[in-house]
């Protein structure tokens, strides 16, 4: 099987412990299966019209985890916001906070919806993306939120294909519905790649999360089922 059929995930496999996989648009899930070491770990993504193919990969061993949607919104869709609080570009010595909110803030991603991988293993994954930027391995920007002299939240963005994508988002629990999130948003639509729609994914199941970016002029733009394979 080529690679564009079963590529390799190696930052992945590390977290979890074993292969990890990603499958191909087209790769056929019975092969797939036969390929990998044992112990190893597929996902793959499906479109939501895809039904035979969502089928195909269901009767093959895997299991539908998650509903991931993507939303985009121009630019001008959203008049300028008031901030509230104290949001800044991050630094290097704020590593240790991101970290730390990012390693409690999700609760909804397809590593935690999966039951097959421990909760503090899902955490761990977060963290470490987060951890990623300040190793120079992953995002283009990062901003932070702070509440009463801490970071409470911070958002990681990347750019591709000339959109302001949001690649990861959290806010200290502590510290939510206190529209930390959206002046983070707000910021960096005014600051980053200015004029440049943005982009951000999310989980169908984070009910929380479509809300706040649709009431900020996103709109959803494409659907796709997540499903995982764990081979013992």
């Amino acid at each position: 099987m080529n690679t564009a059929e079963l590529a390799g995930d190696d930052w992945l496999g590390i977290r979890l412990g074993k292969p990890c996989w990603h499958l191909g648009a087209n790769a056929d899930p019975v092969t797939a299966l036969a390929t990998p070491t044992r112990p190893a770990f597929i996902d793959c993504k499906v479109p939501v019209a895809e039904t035979i193919r969502c089928q195909a990969l269901t009767d093959a061993g895997f299991k539908l985890i998650d509903t991931a949607i993507t939303l985009e919104r121009p630019h001008t869709s959203v008049p300028p916001q008031v901030l509230e609080g104290k949001v800044r570009p991050a630094r290097n010595d704020d590593a240790d906070a991101v970290v730390r909110v990012a390693g409690a803030g999700f609760s909804k991603s397809r590593f935690h919806a999966d039951p097959q991988i421990d909760r503090v293993i899902a955490n761990r994954i977060k963290a470490d993306w987060a951890g990623n930027f300040f190793a120079g391995k992953r995002g283009d920007w990062m901003v932070v939120a702070e509440r009463e002299g801490q970071i409470a939240g911070f958002l990681q963005l990347l750019g591709r294909d000339g959109h302001l994508v949001i690649d990861l988002i959290a806010v200290d629990s502590a510290a939510r519905g206190k529209r930390l999130a959206t002046n983070m948003i707000e910021h960096a639509s005014a600051s980053l790649m200015p004029g440049a729609p943005m982009r951000v994914g999310t989980q169908l199941a984070n009910t929380a999360s479509v809300r706040l970016y649709e009431s900020l002029g996103f709109r959803l733009v494409r659907a796709e089922h997540v499903l995982h394979c764990h081979i013992h």
